[in-house]
């Protein structure tokens, strides 16, 4: 697969060779909407709606991972079992270098803590580009979804994420607010642990 760079026609939709479909989000106009829809909810619906992404962003910031498997340190904990009970690693990778088995012959458990799927899980981090890895964000992103490491890095090492931009755009914007609800958070914690 051929990595393009970053605002290379080849990874904007709506260009007849570009590596993403037509109906792919651009990655600042998903950055966009996910600060809009975060402020809407910062501002009327914080504690009272959960928004997942959001919860996750808080949780994330706590050093609490894995709560959106795309945003964990690793992957491996989604696995798929498609009409035929056949087994994958993850919904995003139904492939057939990615099946890990059958239902009908194999036990779920030993596919899904299988040597193939740990080594599945822990590709993540250990592909994870230079660029990412020096990332302010890294704590919150890991790179996302595997699946979406589609571009070079500005240094040339491919693996960086499409949505990469706007996600930055996202924790960057965020941050501030997501800081002081962590804090907020502790400090209650500290409470209840001294009564």
């Amino acid at each position: 697969m051929e990595f393009p760079e970053i605002g290379h026609p080849m990874a904007q939709s709506g260009n007849e060779y570009s590596i993403v479909t037509d109906w792919t989000v651009n990655a600042d106009d998903y950055g966009d909407f996910l600060c809009t829809i975060f402020d809407e909810w910062y501002g009327k619906d914080i504690c009272r709606t959960f928004v997942y992404n959001f919860e996750c962003a808080i949780s994330q910031w706590m050093g609490i991972y894995g709560v959106m498997c795309v945003f964990g340190p690793f992957c491996g904990k989604g696995l798929a079992i498609e009409h035929d009970g056949s087994v994958y690693s993850c919904d995003h990778f139904v492939y057939p270098e990615y099946q890990l088995g059958n239902i009908k012959d194999e036990n779920l458990a030993d596919m899904a803590f299988s040597n193939q799927q740990k080594k599945f899980g822990f590709a993540k981090g250990q592909t994870l580009p230079q660029y990412c890895q020096q990332c302010e964000f890294l704590l919150a992103c890991h790179g996302e979804c595997p699946k979406n490491r589609i571009l070079l890095t500005p240094d040339g090492e491919p693996g960086l994420n499409y949505l990469c931009s706007g996600l930055k755009k996202y924790f960057r914007h965020i941050r501030p607010h997501v800081e002081k609800i962590v804090e907020q958070i502790s400090a209650e914690n500290k409470k209840v642990t001294l009564i």
